[in-house]
Formats: structure tokens, sequence, C-alpha cells
């Protein structure tokens, strides 16, 4: 990941509620990162555990930085600290490098994590994910009943080459974009504020949440 950063309310408004940039991060190649910490809010993406810190790398992007993540490996961040948390319309955007296909299923909580906020059962969580070679956007009870879980695919992004994805949703609306252009849709959607949830950078379902009753 060279960029990622997320809003609460509407696209393109003015409020960015967090962005962490691997630019920011200090290190030579191949160190581990335990925290990552956003630069409009201070937020912290941290990981305790050695063996499941991600790697900074430097000028690999277009002379930018990344973050590398592999296996097991992935930063949490606080349901405090998550702009998505008991957000209605969000907006979130990756710029990542892949070569690597994703888990393949028609269920978001089932494919390869790029962040998110998975709960056990029926919840309302989210996730973006890559599913095989498609960029993905999960929804959970977003259905049109606001209890059947969303998963919305599409764009190619497993192809070597860095893309920008982004997970947009407004009102009852969730796009799915891949350098600026959207390749999947959805609408009727159920309207309900996401749950107050830790999320994960780099994987899903990792963080314990309290499923809401």
């Amino acid at each position: 990941y060279t960029t990622l950063a997320l809003q609460s309310g509407s696209y393109g408004s003015p409020s960015l509620g967090s962005r962490w940039i691997a630019d920011s991060l200090s290190g030579s190649n191949g160190s581990s990162v335990s925290n990552w910490t956003d630069v409009v809010a201070g937020k912290n993406a941290t990981q305790n555990t050695v063996s499941s810190q991600p790697q900074v790398f430097t000028n690999v992007l277009n002379g930018h930085s990344t973050v590398r993540f592999s296996s097991s490996q992935f930063l949490t961040v606080a349901a405090a600290d998550s702009a998505i948390s008991g957000a209605g319309d969000f907006t979130i955007v990756v710029v990542f490098n892949t070569s690597t296909p994703g888990n393949s299923s028609p269920s978001f909580f089932l494919n390869t994590g790029l962040l998110g906020a998975d709960l056990p059962n029926a919840a309302q969580d989210w996730s973006f994910v890559i599913n095989g070679t498609q960029l993905g956007a999960g929804l959970g009870e977003g259905g049109g009943d606001c209890s059947s879980d969303v998963s919305l695919y599409g764009g190619t992004v497993t192809d070597g080459t860095p893309h920008i994805g982004a997970y947009v949703r407004s009102g009852g609306t969730i796009r799915l974009y891949v350098d600026g252009a959207i390749v999947a849709e959805q609408t009727a959607l159920c309207t309900q504020p996401r749950q107050s949830c830790p999320f994960e950078i780099g994987e899903i379902g990792r963080a314990s949440c309290r499923e809401r009753v």
C-alpha cells in the first residue's frame, strides 16, 4: 500500500477523516511496522505481534514508499479511531499494487481483505476486498431489506501495476472505482449506519468487536 484514506460523509465532501501515507514512515527497506500514524487526525494503526507486522520499503512506486503485507500480517485501527464507525455515507480509497489473486468467493467475508471490519454472523459491518482478480466491496446487512449481505465486484486489480481503488457509499448506493472509473454499482440498498468497530489494514475479521443485538 502507498496511501489509504477514509472519510465519513458523501463523496467529495471536505471532511477527510484519516489518511495513512507510507512516505510518512521511517526505517530502511524491510523494517517492520508496528505503528502507522495517519497524517490527518493522528490516528494509529498498530500491531504488537512481531511476526504479524508488515514491512516498509522505500522508492517502490514512482519514488514513493510502500507498506508490504504478506500472509497473516495486518494492522488494527481502534473503533474510536475509525472514520467509518457509526457512519452512513463513507468513502475509502487505497493505492496498492499486487500480482496475487485474492480468495475467490461470492461472499465478501471470504475474500482477501485490503481493509475491513468483518464481524461474526449477520452484522452491519463492511470490507474492502480482492475477489480473484477483481476489486470488491462488502456491506453487511446492506441489502434493501437491511438483513442480507451485499458483495459487489468489478475491475481487474491483480496485474502487478499500481491501482487506485475506491469504495463509495452514498445513501442507498455503493460504487466501486478503479483508477477513477466506475467498475461496479448497486442501488436501492439499506442506508443504516455501520457498527462502531475496529478495522484491519491488510486483512479482515481479526479485531474483536461485540456484535450489536
